[in-house]
């Protein structure tokens, strides 16, 4: 418990400088559920029909409640919760083969020629593996940002089960 507590600053948050690979890390792995979320969401697992913006549309009461789920967890100063704005992942943007490729870690493979990695079965699977890894990632990144903060294990438990319970919920 002493490491933990020898991170944080006098009032519990993390200095920004160790902060924000924290972040950083939790906000990638909310980007690839975002994506993949996205991609899900069409039915078609055709890229082009892809819209992140009408994703997170009817979504932004669950994103604001994950997001500042986040910010408790990993006690989060303002000033590096804006890296989220900064990374772009919950604005409108393209969804690309290649991001889905990376989100997946390539354990479905790359097809020969590349140009078949956008077909729908393929894009199939890499959301789906790729949903398993992003979800991982996103609990250790937080429980990462939790031992760094100092947060309690009952607090920090609980909030990440609900940060958990939303993420699923958008893939």
């Amino acid at each position: 418990m002493a490491l933990t507590h020898s991170l944080a600053c006098g009032d519990g948050r993390v200095p920004s400088a160790r902060a924000e690979p924290l972040a950083r890390a939790v906000f990638a792995a909310l980007g690839g559920i975002v994506e993949i979320g996205a991609v899900r969401s069409t039915g078609t697992w055709l890229l082009p029909d892809v819209s992140v913006e009408a994703f997170l549309e009817t979504r932004q009461g669950d994103l604001r409640c994950l997001v500042e789920g986040v910010r408790a967890v990993g006690r989060v100063s303002d000033e590096v919760m804006t890296i989220a704005d900064e990374l772009g992942y919950f604005r409108d943007h393209e969804v690309h083969a290649a991001s889905l490729l990376l989100w997946s870690e390539g354990i479905a493979g790359l097809p020969d020629p590349v140009e078949r990695l956008e077909e729908p079965a393929l894009v199939r699977r890499m959301c789906r593996i790729g949903a398993d890894l992003q979800l991982t990632r996103l609990l250790q990144a937080l429980v990462t940002a939790a031992l760094a903060a100092g947060t309690e294990p009952g607090e920090g438990a609980a909030g990440m089960a609900e940060i958990l319970r939303l993420a699923c919920g958008l893939v």
